[in-house]
């Protein structure tokens, strides 16, 4: 099992989390205050309360390889890139796709180490091998119109509080 810790601005340890999922790569905060765990074995989402952990799978038990990268899209689905490929989970969902590229478009690489949303709503993807690319080039998408003056906001984590571990798998 692992661990990430919360302090508060002078350093101070507010609280830790235990979780099953080895060591902890990337944390993400999504808009809604999610906080998002990448590790060695997954993909956990913390609810905005601190209180509920999910470790997302799909079907097959994927992502299994370790999560290099997450971004928010505009219309707020969680994108997560990994050493196996990349994975979308759309807002308001628990359940993990496996993004598929067109034939012969693919990425280079299935091993993606960064990610971003540019200002047109236009996903770039970072493999270790192949370099960027922009997802009109392979996904053939259309992520919708961009959003505008999101923002991020500090996660909390009150103090004493149970956290309920829960496996989300896919049907």
């Amino acid at each position: 099992d692992s661990r990430i810790s919360a302090y508060d601005r002078k350093h101070r340890l507010l609280r830790q989390l235990d979780h099953p999922g080895g060591q902890s790569r990337r944390l993400f905060e999504s808009r809604d205050g999610s906080l998002w765990l990448g590790t060695q074995d997954g993909v956990y989402q913390l609810d905005p309360t601190g209180r509920k952990l999910t470790n997302l799978r799909d079907s097959a038990g994927n992502p299994r390889g370790e999560i290099h990268a997450f971004a928010q899209g505009p219309d707020q689905s969680v994108w997560i890139g990994t050493t196996v490929g990349l994975y979308r989970v759309s807002e308001g969902s628990r359940r993990i796709e496996r993004v598929e590229s067109r034939p012969g478009q693919g990425l280079g690489s299935d091993i993606v180490i960064g990610m971003l949303f540019d200002h047109t709503g236009k996903l770039w993807v970072d493999t270790s091998v192949a370099g960027v690319a922009p997802s009109s080039n392979w996904l053939g998408m259309d992520p919708g119109p961009a959003r505008t003056g999101a923002s991020s906001r500090a996660t909390t984590f009150p103090d004493a509080v149970s956290v309920d571990v829960e496996n989300a798998v896919a049907p």
